[in-house]
């Protein structure tokens, strides 16, 4: 650029002056290749002064995309010369012609002749005279006839995709675009497509179809049409999209035999090839691991595009009702859980089979069926219970529904254990026993439900051959399946009938009460029935015995006939109506022991001594009362009862007696710890010896008809001073006879005797009775 001005100023003309710029060059020139450029630059000198021959000029270019200004130098600057000259422009050779023009004025040209398409975009500036006056930027347009290089491609895409069609034409200078759909048409013409790339986005179906371009050159000198196809597939579909286990799922896509079709399943792109290459693609039964996202990709030659995903919902159950098996009475429940995801679910239970005639059970809407505590589980409610599940996916038009029917469960119900009987004497057999088959394990347990001890032998029937007291209590049973699920029963009482309290050895003295009892408790009904004897034996009822004791009142005191065993028969009964069960239980055997209180003599002579003994009614003194039992002995002056020192045993002897302690009344107490005995009282009647003087002639003293109520033997004869000297003497001989004759006697000839001894005493006494009746006549 200095060197450029260096030229200019080089040639200024001292004649010249300020220029005005008259002709200036245009901002644009639009040039078909090979075709002729002219640049004119005219201008005038002040005070219209015309350029003169030593004007100086000088041209300069700047070649696209280029960043820096060249000059074109001229051999000769004066304006009427005729210059050619031959320059290369990168490449390019430029003719540049300066020719004088006619006229007042001056003026300069830059002409290009056959311009070259690599000028295009050139730009171009003058500058002349000595004030430098430098014209417009002159950009240069090198057009050609309109050639295209690229046609637009046909294009295939799946609906809801974006598309695009490009042309590309050998010259892009001066050149126009515009798209249309169909035909060219002002009515087809798509609005703003003045580019050579047409993009089209979320296409539909209906935007498929033939799009043209039409290319124009500079003021339409030249045009190009071209066009291509565009071909939308509606995205692959599945139906159902909710498929039910083990039902039909078909996908399918819209399109012809021309082109090739690849399922997937997987990610778009990243899927494993499924089906057999057609445009259907069915699994005829669905599972589980069917679910999930499928593609399909299609191919026409080169080209294949892919879909997006359509994904297939298997549905199924995550949880099926399980088989159940309980105890009648007990709570139980089968439960469904329905697939996520449905808008609406509706459940429905039913009793039998799934395809069979099946009972709709009532109420019975949700997912769960249950029999609750208010409503448990009965023997009736046993069999096949299945549930049809119906679910709603989406809304409106594109609602889907599925029906799905679980597999049957089976609700087993096993009737509470039993025992037989329930309630039972001790050494009764015991039968524990629950129905259900050999699939099932049990185990029956003592004590309570859950803490109980196990028993048996962990089958269905459990056995107590000898029921004991301690066998008594609550008793349950498991049972446990294959797949190790237990469930427990309730408990039942196993009552072992035992008596409170059996009737005890007793004793008590003639004349005096006594009792034995009997105590049994629990049962709705008790009967009570007492024996004398054996059980086992022969025995004899007691009429009218029957409460829980018996007993010798003050009105029916005992006697010696009343000595022996006795026992209780207790029937009892618990429960009502069918389910009433009868114990019966005989009570221990219990010994009534009479006693008496005996006195050898309870009159006597002044002096003599006097033996009181507590006996049986074989007249001997049980050994059992010698050594179990205490003595209390008493002596009653007529001022009450006084405790005599020392006297302890089951005999009491008085040495001596004197007449003092004449109608002295005796009696004993006895106790064991239980029981506490008092005998009737014996008077005693102790009389003066008797003189010769009173002696008279051997006859008997009067005799005394003692009362009742001295509590003696009643209806007992005291004789006042009654000589029996005779009476003795003659007793004495037989006793003596008997005494002989005794060891040689068998006991029945000794028996015998005994009873003579006894005939000869009453032969006195007849004596005496009839004497006596003598002289009270």
């Amino acid at each position: 650029m200095f060197l450029a001005l260096l030229f200019l100023l080089s040639g200024i003309s001292t004649a010249s002056a300020a220029s005005t710029i008259k002709i200036d060059l245009e901002e644009e020139y639009y040039t078909k290749a090979g075709e002729k450029t002219v640049f004119l630059f005219e201008g005038t000198l002040e005070q219209g002064k015309s350029w003169g021959p030593n004007t100086a000029y000088l041209w300069e270019y700047k070649l696209p995309e280029a960043d820096e200004w060249n000059w074109l130098p001229t051999p000769k600057r004066r304006l009427e010369s005729l210059v050619r000259i031959t320059r290369d422009m990168s490449g390019t050779l430029v003719q540049t012609e300066i020719f004088s023009t006619v006229g007042n004025g001056r003026a300069i040209n830059l002409t290009i002749n056959n311009t070259p398409v690599e000028l295009n975009g050139a730009q171009f500036r003058a500058t002349i005279g000595s004030d430098n006056k430098q014209s417009k930027v002159a950009t240069l347009y090198v057009y050609e006839d309109v050639e295209i290089k690229t046609v637009p491609s046909d294009v295939m895409i799946f609906e809801g995709e974006d598309a695009s069609f490009s042309v590309e034409p050998v010259s892009t200078t001066c050149v126009t675009y515009q798209w249309y759909k169909g035909t060219v048409s002002a009515g087809n013409m798509i609005a703003g497509a003045d580019e050579n790339t047409l993009v089209l986005d979320n296409l539909q179906t209906d935007d498929a179809g033939t799009y043209v371009v039409v290319v124009s050159g500079y003021k339409n000198e030249s045009s190009e049409t071209v066009s291509a196809n565009l071909t939308v597939f509606e995205q692959p579909v599945v139906s159902p999209k909710n498929a039910a286990i083990g039902s039909e799922a078909v996908f399918s896509v819209d399109g012809g035999d021309a082109y090739t079709y690849q399922w997937h399943r997987g990610t778009p792109g990243s899927g494993t090839a499924v089906g057999d290459g057609t445009r259907v693609y069915t699994i005829e039964e669905t599972q589980t691991d069917s679910a999930g996202e499928y593609y399909v990709t299609i191919t026409a030659g080169s080209t294949t595009i892919t879909s997006d995903s359509v994904e297939l919902n298997v549905v199924s159950f995550s949880a099926q009702p399980e088989d159940v098996f309980c105890f009648a009475g007990k709570t139980a429940s089968f439960e469904v859980t329905a697939p996520r995801g449905a808008t609406q679910t509706t459940y429905q239970w039913f009793k039998g089979t799934p395809g069979a005639e099946a009972t709709i059970i009532d109420g019975a809407t949700g997912s769960k069926l249950e029999w609750t505590d208010t409503e448990p589980v009965s023997k009736d409610d046993e069999g096949t219970y299945f549930t049809v599940v119906t679910q709603t996916f989406g809304t409106g038009d594109d609602a889907e529904t599925v029906i799905l029917t679980t597999e049957p469960a089976q609700l087993t119900v096993f009737e509470q254990p039993a025992v037989s009987p329930k309630n039972a004497a001790a050494g009764t057999e015991i039968v524990f026993s629950v129905s259900g088959g050999d699939d099932y394990v049990y185990q029956w347990y003592k004590g309570t439900p859950g803490s109980g001890t196990p028993v048996g032998d962990s089958g269905r029937v459990y056995t107590i051959e000898e029921a004991q007291t301690e066998s008594a209590g609550d008793y349950y049973v498991t049972v446990t399946d294959s797949k190790d699920a237990t469930i427990t029963s309730d408990s039942m009482d196993l009552n072992i009938v035992i008596l409170s309290a059996h009737p005890e050895n007793t004793y008590a003295f003639a004349g005096k009460t006594a009792g034995f009892e009997v105590t049994a408790n629990g049962a709705d009904e008790t009967t009570i029935q007492w024996y004398k004897g054996t059980p086992g034996a022969e025995a004899t009822i007691i009429d009218g015995a029957t409460g829980s004791k018996l007993e010798w009142t003050e009105t029916e005191t005992v006697s010696k006939d009343d000595e022996g065993t006795y026992f209780a028969v207790v029937t009892q009964t618990f429960g009502t109506g069918g389910d009433a069960e009868t114990v019966v239980l005989t009570s221990g055997t219990a010994q009534l022991t009479v006693l008496e209180l005996v006195c050898a003599d309870n009159t006597v002579e002044d002096g003599e001594d006097v033996m009181f003994s507590v006996v049986g009614t074989d007249g001997q003194t049980p050994e059992e009362i010698k050594t179990e039992w205490t003595y209390s002995w008493y002596e009653n002056d007529g001022n009450g009862w006084n405790l005599i020192d020392g006297a302890a045993g089951t005999d009491y002897k008085i040495e001596g007696i004197s007449t003092d302690k004449d109608g002295f009344e005796y009696t004993v107490r006895m106790e064991n710890g239980q029981l506490n005995l008092e005998a009737g009282a014996i008077m005693v009647t102790v009389t003066p010896k008797p003189n010769d003087s009173s002696s008279g002639s051997g006859g008997y003293g009067e005799a005394t008809v003692i009362p009742a109520e001295m509590n003696i033997q009643p209806n007992t004869i005291a004789f006042e001073a009654v000589a029996f000297t005779e009476i003795e003497n003659e007793v004495a001989v037989i006793e003596n006879k008997i005494e002989e004759i005794k060891p040689k006697m068998s006991p029945t000839l000794w028996i015998a005797a005994a009873g003579a001894l006894l005939l000869v005493c009453a032969s006195f006494l007849l004596i005496y009775a009839g004497k006596k009746k003598k002289r009270e006549e």
